[in-house]
């Protein structure tokens, strides 16, 4: 997936570049933190002021819903790596569907994988399971199993 970035330039108003940046973020400012980026600019028609750009850089930067959203990324990568032990568009999923998947589900319940049950779900994944010995990949992971609670299977 790839998103089109508009790069911001001098020739833009202020409202413009910092929109530019927003949108390459890929996060819906406030109305607050929209007035904020483009105040760094003060009265100025454009956007020649180094100084104001890197002030206004900064402030989106430091967005809130930008360091939540950047939290996501990692996160699922480590599970990648760890559980997986390979990248995300390597294996039997050849693509990044599956990492965009765990990505929109982190976002729809706000990042708490607990909820999103991404730990557990790549914990049953056979591709994990069949690396570890017989008896761990025999056990079964009961409804209390994101609290920890593993059982054997019998037989």
């Amino acid at each position: 997936m790839r998103i089109n970035r508009e790069k911001p330039s001098d020739d833009d108003v202020p409202a413009e570049f910092v929109d530019k940046l927003f949108a390459n973020a890929g996060v819906m400012p406030s109305d607050a933190d929209r007035r904020a980026a483009v105040g760094e600019f003060g009265s100025a028609g454009n956007t020649a002021d180094t100084a104001a750009k890197a002030r206004a850089l900064r402030t989106v930067a430091e967005n809130a819903d930008l360091a939540q959203k950047d939290f996501y990324s990692p996160l699922v990568l480590m599970q990648y790596f760890g559980y997986l032990r390979r990248d995300p568009n390597s294996g039997p999923d050849a693509n990044f569907d599956g990492y965009h998947f765990w990505l929109t589900k982190l976002d729809t319940f706000n990042g708490n994988n607990q909820r999103a049950k991404m730990v557990k779900a790549f914990l049953i994944l056979g591709e994990y399971r069949s690396r570890l010995p017989a008896v761990v990949s025999n056990c079964t992971f009961s409804a209390g199993a994101s609290q920890g609670k593993v059982k054997a299977n019998q037989g």
